[in-house]
């Protein structure tokens, strides 16, 4: 216990570290210039070496107490392997309960969304019938139009027809009194030769 910083092996500091321990007043010179810059630089150093290895003295004390509770808690808990498995087995259970509910609870969104589905279908098929009863009305109406309308064109056509014929008869009817305004005179003219003719 009676060791100070001269007694450690030189080797340990480096040149400013040792001059900011044990510098003869300023005047050595160092890598960092004088002593008395050297002590400041040199105390940073020190400070950062310092909390070094007290972090690998702290890492190496971890891990021993790590390495000692492995060894001695694992010889503890040998005989308690039962337990474990057990506190194992029913971890899995208790998995596999919660991923067979999560199942069933995604089947059953997926039937309530069937029962939507269907029911929209129902929806639409009634639709759909509605919209076909509405296009065979439409069309029973357009088919009694288009019977009118073909039965007027009937009509219309047997009136042109009949004035066809109407218009043959009269230019006929016309041509007859025409030949006989012709013969009624060519008579005329014979009756009056035949009494000028007598008297």
């Amino acid at each position: 216990m009676g060791r100070t910083m001269a007694d450690l092996p030189q080797d340990l500091f480096t040149p400013a570290e040792q001059a900011a321990v044990w510098g003869d007043g300023g005047r050595e010179r160092t890598e960092f210039g004088t002593a008395e810059r050297g002590a400041e630089h040199g105390s940073a150093a020190f400070s950062e070496r310092s909390r070094r290895r007290c972090r690998l003295c702290f890492t190496a004390l971890v891990g021993c107490f790590l390495e000692f509770f492995l060894v001695f808690g694992g010889r503890a808990t040998v005989p308690e392997t039962e337990t474990t498995s057990q506190s194992k087995d029913s971890v899995i259970q208790n998995l596999l309960v919660s991923l067979t509910n999560e199942i069933r609870g995604k089947f059953e969104v997926s039937e309530h969304n069937q029962e939507k589905i269907g029911e929209s279908c129902v929806a639409l098929e009634t639709k759909l019938n509605m919209l076909t009863e509405r296009i065979s009305r439409i069309e029973t109406v357009v088919a009694e139009q288009e019977t009118r309308v073909s039965a007027n064109f009937q009509g219309i056509a047997q009136f042109v027809r009949k004035e066809k014929v109407f218009q043959e008869k009269l230019e006929s009817l016309e041509n007859n009194l025409q030949r006989n305004n012709i013969r009624l005179l060519m008579f005329l003219k014979m009756w009056r030769a035949r009494t000028s003719g007598a008297t």
